[in-house]
């Protein structure tokens, strides 16, 4: 729906929520500017706040999601 609003809205209280939802906002985070994802993203990725899944899903945002980022080689963590 690239419902900005809705992100921004969420982005604030994401660690609120469980880890389903939590993935839902981060991938929902594709339809906001480059600057605005790096900025709100990358000190989430290098807390303690986020599982490893989490963190990879945003690292995966953050590089604009990319269809090809799926390298069998990564740590992915499942």
């Amino acid at each position: 729906m690239k419902n900005q609003a809705w992100i921004k809205d969420r982005k604030s209280q994401m660690l609120h929520y469980a880890s389903w939802d939590r993935r839902s906002i981060l991938l929902a985070a594709k339809v906001l500017s480059r600057d605005e994802r790096e900025k709100w993203l990358a000190p989430l990725v290098k807390s303690e706040s986020l599982s490893r899944m989490d963190k990879w899903m945003a690292d995966w945002v953050i590089a604009g999601a990319p269809p090809d980022y799926f390298d069998y080689d990564d740590d992915i963590p499942f």
